[in-house]
């Protein structure tokens, strides 16, 4: 019967809701947003960590322990009781829970029988502790990180990759000029007219070849003096 949740309501509901909120939890990603530690922002996590176990291993293992503690504790000190326990050990987590239902049912709960393994005496609460040592074993071993295997720790690490060179811009027609322009050493008495003088004028007159409009710039001190020069021309 120690296996069995007859006459043991408050076991029943204590299994069936931690199942339910793990798997809610899980389900929904809720996990970081109620764990410990509690803070100034979120004074709920105190509360809210204790309804819900973190990863799978640990909620078999807690399920496996509380089905063989908690209806016999809950049958032997009444359902009242059990109650109060566990409502006082909530504060603590599920696991620190199935660890004082595990140290309880020990104490309370008298052994039916005990059989020997060579010259070991062992008696039905061993399979309990064995769940409990492996729980917390489990739980260590899941949270902890992979050590990194032989052929990666002897493998060099992978060289860095060097961005590729974007292309240069080609360069266009008014630039070539400005280029070729500063390039050019300047004759003395005649002036260097700017891109945009010549724009200018060659808008202003689009019949004119571009080396009238330059040759007018470069002898005049300005745009209207080209462009006077240009109409006395023409």
């Amino acid at each position: 019967m120690a296996m069995s949740l007859q006459f043991a309501p408050v076991a029943r509901l204590l299994l069936v809701l931690l199942c339910a909120n793990s798997l809610l939890v899980a389900l929904f990603d809720l996990g970081p947003a109620l764990a410990l530690p509690p803070t100034r922002a979120q004074p709920y996590r105190a509360v809210t960590h204790a309804l819900f176990l973190p990863d799978s291993p640990s909620l078999l293992l807690a399920l496996l322990i509380l089905v063989q503690t908690a209806p016999p504790l809950e049958r032997r000190l009444s359902s009242r009781h059990l109650a109060a326990l566990l409502l006082l050990l909530a504060p603590l987590g599920p696991v620190a829970l199935a660890a004082a239902c595990v140290y309880t049912h020990a104490l309370l709960v008298p052994p039916a029988y005990s059989y020997s393994l060579g010259i070991v005496t062992l008696t039905p609460h061993a399979p309990t502790w064995v769940l409990a040592v492996l729980g917390v074993l489990g739980a260590v071993l899941y949270r902890s990180p992979l050590p990194a295997s032989p052929a990666q720790a002897l493998s060099p690490p992978a060289p860095a990759r060097v961005p590729a060179p974007s292309p240069s811009p080609a360069p266009t027609t008014s630039s070539m000029r400005e280029w070729v322009t500063q390039l050019t050493p300047a004759t003395p008495g005649v002036r260097a007219p700017p891109e945009e003088e010549i724009t200018q004028v060659t808008t202003m007159f689009p019949d004119l070849p571009r080396e009238a409009v330059v040759g007018a710039l470069q002898r005049s001190t300005n745009v209207t003096a080209a462009v006077d020069t240009l109409l006395s021309g023409s």
